[in-house]
């Protein structure tokens, strides 16, 4: 079987990693948050001019937010508010009522009726946008998922949630399988040293994932806000999410093993140049797939539990430099 440079290899999952996964996994997200940005500049609000149809300006704001959960927000006429914001409910700004930031509906719609005013952007997730063309708006339209509403009448908003962080999930395994079967095919060397070492070095592995994790995220930290964090957090955020998703193919493989026990994987030899071949490999990621999958299902309880278990894969990934060594504790079995 024809071998390639691992350079290569990784360059390609850099690639696909940053075009498939855009940052999405959680471990990413939280030290992405770490990432410098620019402080907003505030710009105070002017005083408001008399709407058509009042004789009188509108009073200011004072800054009151309005927050309902599971019922309407109604901004009545003459009254000012900073926020209007309905979560499983609707936003209506009656005639000559002001919004001074924005309105937002979650699994609602949102109505602006003549001359009611948003300086703000108008953001309806789960819901439409209705505008009077008297209306005015000082920022955006914004409808996500106008679909969603339908869903969420059916389903509430924590079996909705549910449903969609289900597909998240989803989602992420069926990439995950994409690239083990790339790296099965590609290096399988490398992924059945990862595995290996997971195998025979459980705790170390989540040790090693653990402390990868806390020193990324400590770096990110220390480094925020300076111009080489500019530049080094988002190289730092690249590799972390490289690693985490070699490390959920190496956590599906080692579990795949494990239900495979009468049959398990050879153990990969430090100074071995044969290529192993792929097939049970990619049998062994296939099964440890469908046990996540199912794993995801559970709510709260799953989603944290695939977080600890690919841990354990991403530790492998760092002791094993990738798959270019083993740990030298690591021996081969006798007899």
């Amino acid at each position: 079987m024809k071998r390639y440079p691992v350079k290569l290899v990784l360059l390609g999952l850099v690639v696909a990693g940053w075009i498939g996964m855009g940052g999405v996994m959680g471990m990413v997200g939280m030290v992405g948050a770490q990432t410098p940005v620019p402080t907003p500049i505030p710009v105070p609000i002017p005083t408001l001019a008399p709407s058509p149809g009042l004789s009188e300006p509108l009073p200011q704001s004072d800054t009151v937010q309005q927050i309902k959960i599971g019922g309407d927000t109604i901004v009545n006429p003459g009254q000012v508010v900073e926020q209007a914001v309905a979560i499983r409910g609707n936003v209506m700004v009656k005639s000559n009522g002001y919004v001074t930031d924005q309105a937002v509906a979650i699994g609602g719609n949102i109505t602006l009726e003549p001359n009611a005013r948003v300086d703000g952007d108008v953001v309806a997730i789960g819901g439409q946008i209705m505008r009077d063309p008297t209306a005015r708006l000082g920022g955006q339209e914004i409808a996500v998922f106008p679909a969603l509403q339908g869903i969420l009448n059916r389903f509430g908003v924590f079996g909705t949630l549910y449903l969609v962080n289900a597909m998240i999930y989803w989602t992420m395994l069926i990439f995950t399988v994409i690239v083990g079967i790339f790296l099965a095919l590609l290096l399988p060397r490398h992924l059945q040293r990862m595995g290996t070492i997971l195998r025979q070095n459980s705790f170390q592995s989540g040790v090693w994932g653990v402390g990868g994790f806390l020193a990324t995220l400590l770096v990110s930290t220390l480094l925020s806000g300076s111009l080489l964090g500019m530049l080094v957090i988002p190289v730092v955020n690249l590799l972390l999410l490289i690693a985490g998703l070699v490390g959920g193919v190496v956590t599906a493989i080692w579990l795949g093993d494990k239900a495979l026990s009468r049959s398990p994987l050879p153990f990969a030899a430090e100074n071995s140049l044969s290529q192993p071949p792929p097939q049970p490999l990619i049998q062994r990621l296939l099964l440890g797939m469908l046990f996540l999958a199912i794993l995801s299902l559970i709510p709260i309880v799953g989603g944290l539990l695939l977080a600890i278990l690919n841990l354990f894969g991403f530790g492998a990934v760092l002791q094993s430099r990738f798959g270019s060594r083993l740990a030298h504790r690591v021996e081969s079995p006798v007899g």
